[in-house]
């Protein structure tokens, strides 16, 4: 059913007085936290999964809101422009993103470079008559004029949790336009001064860019109401139609173990990405959030993060051992090659089908990890070949290393380690490969003298190598090695 797409719109909105996709309820008047990044990081992985795996021709747009409430109150502390504040925070948000591998939207629109459409948003809306102007100047949404309002969650008097405002003429509408206050900055419009509401700024310039129609808005659980529940309902009034996104894509919070809350800056229980990236790898966090579904809670802690940084390296540590064995840096064994054919061909049918059922990230993970251990099986056996020369089987173990490197890097894993750019410092492959070699000749020595001593240097070279970022493995005879993630 989602997959029979062929070219699709996507759409993110980045609100700069609200670090979600789209527009959240948090004012960054701050650094983003990984509450925030884990959206992020989850959007991007689904995004990847529908370009990679079904071919989707998938068109992304990011809304910038950079003007609201809190930005101003920021703006006015600082005693600054509210455009210096969001300035500021993108420049730091599109940093964040790069350092967490997150793809950028194909398409960015700021609220401060779209006002025309946003005032003809509301003008249309007030010609309709699903609109009215208050007695302050502000203009109001007309819940009652969209008979399905509440068809993303279901509305009562516990839900509506914004503060009793009298110019409104019934409890759930919300403001389009907000009228022009002492000091902060406003627009002319034909029915006063005054700046957009939260809501109509993402519908306008999302309507904008993609007309009547968008095939997946996607945000935090936290966003379904009131923020999309408005959006939903003012745009079917605008395009005049009963529904404008086809599909709604929540993602589940992060919080902390044994807290209930989502992180939160307001209950200060949040740690910034930079903070996360001192103790976990962008990479690590990613497979975080991979291990459970995209609209599932996130237990962010000691275990959870652990069990993460386990799971890939059981990856990568296959992915050195496969190549290892591909080289012939580790004895060629015997094993039934047709069968582990068939393990292959199965385990790609099931992740294919996982992902169709709803982005199923944790399965399609447990599936490739049960191919892995398979594998590792076979090449660590003692079965070896021996003196015999029959059909080598490196090629079913390349296609197994390729598969799991191909999986990795569809879903946004970064394989070049922080640790690899030493290349990029001119300490070159061959140099390393040549230490590897002097300490493979201390240690055949070692081997042959039966010398303690030679050992011990042997073992220091390796513990001198992985405080650098490089792993060592002795298998027999030789000797292979990576770079490894902090």
């Amino acid at each position: 059913m989602l997959f029979n797409l062929r070219s699709c719109f996507f759409i993110l909105h980045r609100n700069f007085s609200k670090w979600k996709i789209p527009v959240g309820t948090d004012t960054v008047y701050d650094s983003a936290h990984i509450g925030h990044a884990s959206t992020y990081v989850r959007v991007d992985i689904l995004q990847r999964i529908l370009k990679k795996y079904f071919h989707v021709n998938l068109i992304s747009a990011m809304n910038i809101t950079d003007i609201d409430d809190k930005i101003i109150k920021r703006a006015l502390q600082d005693q600054v422009s509210f455009q210096d504040v969001a300035r500021r925070y993108e420049s730091e948000f599109w940093d964040d993103l790069k350092l967490l591998n997150v793809t950028p939207p194909d398409i960015k629109v700021r609220v401060s470079e779209s006002m025309d459409l946003i005032v003809d948003f509301v003008k249309q809306l007030l010609a309709r008559e699903a609109a009215y102007v208050a007695n302050d100047g502000s203009v109001y949404f007309k819940t009652k004029e969209f008979s399905r309002y509440g068809k993303l969650q279901r509305i009562s008097d516990t839900t509506i949790t914004t503060e009793d405002d009298p110019m409104k003429n019934h409890a759930t509408d919300f403001a389009l336009w907000k009228a022009a206050k002492p000091g902060e900055p406003f627009w002319e419009t034909p029915w006063g001064t005054g700046r957009p509401g939260w809501h109509i700024e993402c519908s306008a310039m999302a309507s904008f860019v993609f007309g009547n129609s968008i095939d997946f808005h996607a945000g935090g659980l936290d966003l379904k109401f009131p923020h999309h529940e408005n959006e939903e309902a003012q745009s079917c009034c605008f395009h005049k139609t009963d529904q404008w996104v086809n599909y709604w894509i929540h993602t589940g919070q992060l919080r902390s173990t044994g807290d209930q809350a989502k992180m939160s800056k307001s209950l200060k229980n949040t740690i910034s990405v930079r903070d996360l990236l001192k103790t976990c790898t962008s990479n690590q966090f990613r497979m975080l959030c991979l291990l459970s579904r995209y609209h599932s809670a996130i237990e962010f802690g000691d275990e959870t993060t652990k069990s993460a940084k386990a799971v890939l390296h059981r990856m990568t540590t296959f992915i050195a051992d496969s190549r290892a064995y591909v080289n012939g840096e580790k004895p060629l064994v015997n094993f039934d090659v047709e069968n582990l054919i068939q393990l292959r061909q199965e385990t790609e049918q099931k992740i294919i089908e996982l992902f169709k059922d709803d982005f199923n990230t944790p399965k399609a993970i447990e599936c490739l990890l049960n191919l892995i251990s398979e594998t590792n099986r076979i090449i660590n056996s003692k079965d070896t070949f021996g003196d015999s020369t029959g059909t080598s089987n490196i090629v079913i173990i390349q296609d197994i290393h390729n598969f799991v490197v191909n999986f990795l890097e569809n879903l946004g894993f970064q394989l070049k380690s922080t640790k690899s750019v030493a290349v990029e410092r001119n300490i070159e492959d061959k140099l390393i490969q040549s230490l590897i070699d002097v300490r493979q000749e201390i240690r055949a020595t070692a081997i042959r003298d039966k010398n303690k001593s030679l050992f011990v240097i042997c073992d220091k070279i390796r513990q001198q190598l992985l405080e650098n970022g490089i792993e060592i493995k002795d298998h027999g005879k030789n000797t292979s090695w990576k770079y490894v993630e902090e």
